[in-house]
């Protein structure tokens, strides 16, 4: 997935909270917050799902 993910030339919210959920479910914490930062940097906000994935990293 994540192989994909770096190719994508657009990527919405919904790859980036993809991303970040996997992550979470596989106990990358880091990762997570590197997305999070990532996809906000990249002009997107953090919405409700995003929270969902964040929420096991604190």
């Amino acid at each position: 997935a994540y192989q994909v993910f770096e190719k994508m030339s657009q990527r919405d919210l919904v790859a980036w909270n993809s991303m970040a959920a996997g992550c979470a479910l596989h106990g990358l914490y880091d990762d997570v917050i590197c997305l999070v930062l990532e996809m906000q940097q990249a002009g997107l906000k953090p919405n409700s799902s995003t929270l969902v994935s964040v929420l096991p990293v604190l």
